[in-house]
């Protein structure tokens, strides 16, 4: 345990805290009303919450590795993983401390409604203090002596096969699923029947399945450039098997966005998405479903990686089984 500085123990109980914030509650709205709304961190805070999520899951992924003497990377690139991404999760939560998502500005209600009294409870504070905990943490292992003994242990399979065709598609579809639908380009069309039609990219409108596309497509081309440095931590066939793997997730998910969109509601607690119970009508943009071809085309090639791997290892298999022909004697 020697290999765990004091900045990682801190970070660890930081970890902890952000663990235990995600199932209080974060806000009330108007808590002077007969039926006030209390909002948890998942309904209140989609993407700040998966950010304290990550944070806290970063922070006991790296000590876990280090104490175990498995680390991917030196120590203060260890540390400074740990830091960023709490700095990333607390930087969110003060801006959501300054400026809280209720009042008719939540994610699709018309922002110059009036605006709801939200009183912010201890389960945000806790969030901010394990974030603000990993961030000084992982400064401080930076730092430390444990940091600098760390020897990196490189995650590579020696089975390396390089770049494919087929590789390098899936990493171009990726970028293009994420980009598609959850950037600035819309995935929704919707009007209220209190105002004009707006577009709305699904990064706002379906937070949950933007963060989780996100994730993946960043997971399936970190695992092209690795394959095309040679230093992917999969074999080749194991590659595509996990390129699929993420691929179905996003396409499932998208989907499933494209036949249950967020804007069909008539009736609406105050504070929530909706201003005021104004009803709406949707329709779904085209780059949802190029969004949608883009999954499918990450499924497609991880599936060609795998086949076209494995029939090799097997042919290898058999050209290494066949018995070698005996001398001929005279």
């Amino acid at each position: 345990m020697r290999r765990i500085s004091l900045g990682l123990w801190l970070a660890v109980a930081g970890a902890v805290a952000s663990f235990v914030s995600l199932g209080t509650d974060f806000y009330v709205v108007n808590p002077s009303s007969k039926s006030p709304n209390i909002v948890d961190a998942w309904i209140g805070l989609p993407h700040a919450s998966d950010l304290v999520f990550a944070s806290a899951l970063v922070t006991t992924v790296m000590v876990i590795l280090v104490a175990s003497n498995r680390a991917p990377a030196r120590g203060s690139l260890v540390g400074g993983a740990v830091a960023l991404v709490g700095a990333i999760g607390l930087g969110q939560l003060l801006y959501r401390i300054a400026l809280p998502p209720f009042g008719g500005c939540l994610s699709y209600g018309d922002c110059t409604s009036s605006k709801a009294t939200v009183t912010i409870l201890f389960g945000m504070w806790l969030a901010v203090a394990g974030c603000a905990a990993a961030l000084v943490g992982g400064l401080l292992h930076v730092r430390s002596s444990a940091a600098r003994e760390t020897v990196p242990h490189w995650w590579a399979t020696p089975d390396q096969a390089g770049s494919t065709p087929l590789l390098g598609l899936s990493g171009v579809a990726a970028v293009v699923m994420f980009a598609s639908g959850f950037t600035l380009l819309p995935f929704y069309t919707n009007g209220f029947s209190s105002g004009p039609a707006k577009d709305w990219s699904a990064w706002i409108a379906t937070p949950k399945t933007a963060d989780l596309v996100l994730l993946l497509a960043a997971g399936v081309v970190f695992l092209v450039v690795s394959a095309s440095r040679r230093r992917a931590p999969l074999s080749p066939g194991a590659l595509g098997g996990a390129i699929v793997v993420a691929g179905l997730v996003c396409g499932v998910r998208i989907l499933y966005r494209i036949l249950d969109g967020p804007f069909i509601s008539s009736s609406h607690e105050p504070g929530t998405t909706f201003a005021g119970s104004a009803t709406s009508t949707a329709e779904v943009h085209v780059w949802a479903f190029i969004a949608l071809a883009a999954a499918v085309v990450v499924v497609l090639c991880g599936i060609g990686q795998a086949l076209n791997f494995r029939q090799e290892t097997g042919a290898d298999a058999r050209v290494a089984g066949r018995p070698s022909a005996s001398p001929v004697s005279n």
